[in-house]
């Protein structure tokens, strides 16, 4: 497109002549046509920036020409409209056509020279304005294609390393139950199955996060599950004696709240294995998870063993696991503990979801 040439369509020779002669003092270039089917032939060729448009004329007139030129309403600046015999009808279809400019006969040359002006600084601005967003779009496509590229390897990467320390944690959990093997003694043989379960449970979040290929938060229902079922076969003499129900509301949990809440399942349920169930009697253990409110989760674990030593301070308790226990809730999950016992132990815990 041509951003200094004008095309004037006007059925009277005369006029045309009036307004190349006030336009090319202003260093426009002029094409004409006789008529709006002429104006189309002489728009495709010359491709001018700016059309001064006759309404009245024969062969094809000013509304019939713009029918066929169908100026877009998002580009009203490529015709100015000049007639002396249109009505206010001519001039709304001539508006409702994509024109906003239109002159009356007899106008003055000024008013002329300044709306042709006016139009094309409009026309070039609207030209740049599209061109820079059309370079713009190109470089958000080619920076979104570039990050995207990027995220997906860092994915990737991401997805390896959960790989490699679940594999790494279920290495030394091996090793430790090859050792324990060695162990003559119940008392530290038992101190490597809790120390097992304890890395089992971290293992665990990294395989969840592996396989579901989200590296923020993991399935509760999945995670709990699993953790508990694996905490109960370590325990070959309770498996077949003990009875366990899970109650988990399908809920997403931040791997920042996983880790320490896996840790406190198993050191309960590992308390509950030990304590709750003397001489191989048979049992219940029901873990529940429920969000309460925005952000909050309540965790109970119920058993139906022997109950709670009716003194029992469990800050005070000389069992590392209660002791861990505590400090995890308080400090890293940022809740509450309380403990209960009526035909059992009720340990319940609210504390915050967090990312």
């Amino acid at each position: 497109m041509n951003n200094n040439k004008i095309l004037i369509i006007d059925d009277e020779q005369f006029l045309i002549d009036c307004v190349s002669d006030t336009l090319e003092e202003e260093n426009y270039e002029i094409v004409s046509a006789l008529n709006g089917k002429e104006g189309l032939d002489v728009f495709n060729k010359e491709q001018p920036i700016l059309i001064i448009l006759d309404i009245r004329m024969p062969v094809m007139d000013g509304i019939e020409f713009l029918k066929h030129l169908k100026p877009s309403v998002n580009d009203p600046y490529s015709v100015i409209v000049i007639s002396g015999h249109g009505g206010d009808e001519d001039i709304e279809k001539c508006f409702e056509l994509g024109v906003c400019s239109f002159i009356r006969k007899p106008y003055s040359v000024f008013e002329l020279i300044g709306l042709v002006k006016h139009s094309i600084l409009l026309k070039i601005t609207q030209q740049e304005l599209h061109a820079n967003r059309h370079n713009l779009e190109k470089i958000v496509e080619q920076r979104t294609f570039e990050l995207t590229e990027s995220l997906n390897e860092k994915e990737i990467l991401l997805k390896e390393i959960h790989h490699r320390v679940k594999n790494n944690l279920q290495i030394i959990t091996s090793l430790m139950s090859l050792q324990s093997k060695n162990i003559d003694d119940d008392k530290y043989r038992e101190m490597f199955r809790v120390c097992q379960n304890r890395i089992n449970s971290i293992a665990l979040v990294h395989e969840k996060l592996f396989v579901f290929n989200n590296f923020t938060n993991i399935n509760a229902v999945d995670y709990i599950r699993d953790l508990a079922t694996y905490i109960l076969q370590s325990y070959d003499d309770k498996r077949h004696i003990i009875d366990l129900k899970l109650d988990i509301e399908n809920v997403l949990i931040g791997i920042d709240t996983a880790l320490p809440c896996g840790l406190v399942i198993n050191e309960l349920i590992t308390n509950c294995l030990k304590y709750a169930f003397p001489g191989n009697r048979n049992g219940e253990i029901t873990i529940s998870l429920r969000i309460i409110e925005e952000e909050k989760l309540e965790l109970i674990i119920n058993d139906n063993g022997v109950g709670l030593p009716e003194d029992l301070e469990y800050r005070k308790n000389k069992s590392l696991g209660l002791e861990l226990v505590a400090g995890i809730v308080e400090n890293q999950l940022r809740g509450k503990i309380e403990f209960s016992g009526n035909n059992g132990t009720q340990i319940k815990i609210v504390f915050e979801n967090i990312g």
